[in-house]
Parts: C-alpha cells; structure tokens; sequence
C-alpha cells in the first residue's frame, strides 16, 4: 500500500502560528502538513526545566488546538523521543520534508537537533531547520552593556537607562 506523501511541522518553543516562518513555507508546498509536538522525557528532566514552563506549554498547545478546530486540524502530542516517533511516522507517511526552528536552548536540544539532521539525511528527508534568535541571558547582557554606553554617551539619567533596559 503507497504511503500518504505529508511534510511535517516540527513544533519546539515557537507555540505560535503567527510570524511563524516553517509554517509558513510548508504551506506553500502542495502537500498535506501533519503537525506535530514533541514532550521528550530527556529535555523535560534536564536541569533547566521547570513546572511553569511545561504548563505554558501545555496551555498554549491547548489554545492552539482550539484554533485548529475551526479548519477541522489538529497537532499529535507526543511523549516520547523525537527519533522514536519519527521512525514510526516513517512507517505510516511518505514523509517529504520537516520544517522547524533550530533550537539553540540547551546542549539536550542542540545536541538533539544535530542528531535529528542526521537522522533525516539518512531517511532521504528534507529538513529544514530556520534559526530562531533566542535571547539567552547572556545575549540580554551584551546588549544592556552597549545599551549602557550608549546612555553614558549622550548624559542619560541612570534612572532614565532602568526603565529603558526593563523593557529588553
């Protein structure tokens, strides 16, 4: 029997459909989409993870669900390694290519995105991995610093440079 030809989106922190760049190229691919989510047991034990975290996840994953309900789709939750479900939706689909973010969050998810490159290479899957500019603390630092040199520079207010860098 001929497998169903499906690309899939790959959904990771971006819990969004709007200023969504892989949904946004899937859709202008003439393939059936098949949405997906990830809850992997290794990121969710690694150290930075946190309850509140995952319940945002989760209410956001809902809201979205409910906004898929008017166009009758859905996004497939799932609890377990992406490379495990990957191998078994290789068995139901003919899947053509997996749109995503790169994820740069943590040495599990990067080390996972790396893994998962491989693993679509060596199933002739086309994947396509936009990167995702996350703003790590230490980003957040370098840019309160030129943000700081430039206020020195013109005679701001410290005061005035507060309010400015709380709203980073």
């Amino acid at each position: 029997m001929k497998k169903k030809a499906v690309n899939i989106i790959w959904f990771k922190r971006d819990l969004r459909f709007t200023d969504h760049e892989p949904l946004f190229m899937a859709q202008q691919e003439n393939l059936p989409i098949l949405l997906v989510y990830f809850f992997e047991p290794s990121v969710m034990a690694y150290d930075d993870s946190d309850i509140r975290h995952w319940r945002f996840v989760y209410e956001s994953l809902q809201e979205m669900q409910s906004q898929l309900k008017s166009v009758d789709a859905q996004i497939y939750f799932f609890h377990n390694e992406v490379q495990t479900v990957f191998k078994e939706l290789l068995e139901i689909y003919d899947v053509k290519q997996v749109f995503s973010h790169q994820e740069i969050g943590n040495k599990v998810t990067f080390d996972r995105d790396i893994a998962m490159q491989s693993f679509f290479d060596d199933n002739t899957i086309h994947d396509t991995f936009l990167r995702q500019i996350i703003y790590t603390r230490q980003i957040r630092n370098i840019i309160k610093h030129a943000v700081l040199k430039k206020f020195l520079k013109h005679k701001e207010t410290l005061y005035s440079l507060a309010i400015w860098i709380n709203k980073i």
